[in-house]
């Protein structure tokens, strides 16, 4: 379970004094369980711990855009370690071929429908692609 992963990561951050990835972790963590707490006191699932991981990197880069010096260096550091959480990104070469070959395979009477396409991107290769990117492309390669 990766919040779980990220209570551990935390923990040991604060043990070798590693005040960067102890402090966003504590963050990341809260903001994380509190998802689960506040619907019924359940688990967090690992699909809302990455859609928060996304969060704070979009914050992230929203940051670096207005930043420099060592608030830059902090933002960049912030990032390294968020996306160690996160499954490997999809390039831009890779999610074209994949929605090339997606829009192939869910065609309906030849004709390709963006929600099929979407819906089995989504399936298939969660966390791993940006979703306005595919669905541009969608259009693009229709």
């Amino acid at each position: 379970m990766l919040l779980l992963k990220i209570k551990n990561d935390q923990l040991e951050a604060r043990k070798q004094r590693n005040s960067v990835k102890a402090s966003l972790l504590t963050t990341l963590f809260s903001e994380c369980a509190n998802i689960g707490i506040n619907d019924g006191k359940r688990d967090t699932t690992d699909a809302e711990v990455l859609a928060i991981i996304k969060k704070f990197i979009e914050n992230i880069d929203i940051c670096l855009q207005n930043c420099s010096g060592e608030s830059k260096a902090r933002y960049l550091a912030e990032k390294e370690i968020l996306d160690t959480y996160r499954p490997k990104q999809l390039s831009r070469d890779e999610l074209v071929e994949i929605v090339k070959r997606v829009i192939e395979e869910t065609k309906k009477d030849g004709i390709a429908q963006k929600s099929l396409t979407m819906k089995s991107l989504k399936e298939n290769f969660a966390g791993m692609y940006d979703g306005k990117m595919a669905s541009d492309l969608f259009d693009s390669l229709k």
